[in-house]
């Protein structure tokens, strides 16, 4: 009977120390599958930087003072913010309130992994046309160049945006529960009255 119910602890113990892997992989997974979307919008949504030929495969920037790689950057940022407030809220409302830690760590690194798959998808759309338009075109052709990320610690954006809502989510909960050791929150914060002194 002891080594039956060493048997069953085991078991019990090995489904408790699967359980947050399991929901880690499953909430990481998800995240970065929203990072696809990201990078068709980022590439819909940023203005392109004009290149002029010139020479077989080669280009060079209209306007080096052109602001179109800055917007690259921010449009980057504004697609990460929203992805990290859309996966922060619906993840703090399902996965962190039923299985806590392991959930926030999957959107952190889901965010991230969000990120890197957002800036390869957006980077590498119309990368390949590009390319041969630039074998192909004349001198003095104008062409629109590839997306590209100057400022690589956009890639925070996202992860950071979902922890900091997270993060809040569980400080506004913790206020509107209460907190063990203060008044109204249990039995061991409840205010004594006189007749629990007689």
């Amino acid at each position: 009977m002891a080594v039956g119910e060493t048997v069953a602890d085991g078991r019990r113990q090995g489904r408790a120390l699967a359980r947050p892997l399991v929901v880690l992989a499953v909430v990481t997974v998800a995240v970065a599958l929203l990072g696809v979307p990201g990078g068709f919008i980022w590439s819909a949504i940023t203005p392109r930087v004009l290149v002029v030929v010139t020479g077989h495969g080669v280009a060079q920037v209209v306007n080096p003072e052109t602001k179109a790689f800055i917007a690259a950057d921010g449009w980057f940022c504004v697609v990460g913010m929203l992805g990290g407030l859309l996966t922060g809220a619906v993840g703090s409302v399902t996965a962190v309130r039923w299985s806590g830690a392991a959930a926030a760590a999957g959107l952190i690194l889901g965010g991230l992994a969000a990120s890197l798959v957002q800036w390869w998808i957006g980077r590498d759309i119309g990368r390949g046309s590009f390319r041969g338009a630039l074998d192909v075109s004349h001198h003095g052709a104008v062409l629109h160049a590839p997306l590209e990320l100057s400022a690589h610690t956009a890639l925070v954006i996202w992860p950071l945006t979902a922890t900091l809502l997270v993060g809040l989510g569980e400080l506004v909960a913790g206020r509107r529960h209460g907190r063990p050791g203060r008044p109204g929150a249990g039995t061991a914060g409840q205010r004594s009255t006189p007749a629990d002194h007689v």
